[in-house]
């Protein structure tokens, strides 16, 4: 598969998920900040503050600790493969393939 369908296929992966007339006046506010607005944005913030929470917990209790001394050893490897896709991509965004 080249780059050129590789990107395709990436570009081809974005959906609408409802029309949308530019050309139309924008909505009130209340409209926009109805109460399932608000409600999935409290929820965001519980779900926030409990990840939040939960980290703190095993960071404190060490509960990770023998799992990333053992990740550490692929420290050089992710930036070896971050540092080649970031090559790769500039490559393909400017037109190098």
């Amino acid at each position: 598969m080249t780059r050129i369908e590789i990107a395709t296929l990436i570009f081809a992966h974005v959906k609408w998920f409802a029309p949308f007339d530019v050309n139309a006046a924008p909505k009130p506010i209340g409209e926009v900040l109805n109460g399932q607005f608000i409600k999935f944005f409290l929820a965001s913030v519980v779900a926030v503050c409990a990840f939040f929470w939960a980290d703190r917990t095993a960071y404190r209790r060490a509960l990770l600790r023998r799992l990333d001394a053992r990740l550490k050893k692929l420290d050089d490897l992710s930036v070896l493969i971050s540092s080649l896709e970031c090559c790769d991509l500039f490559h393909l965004r400017m037109g190098h393939v």
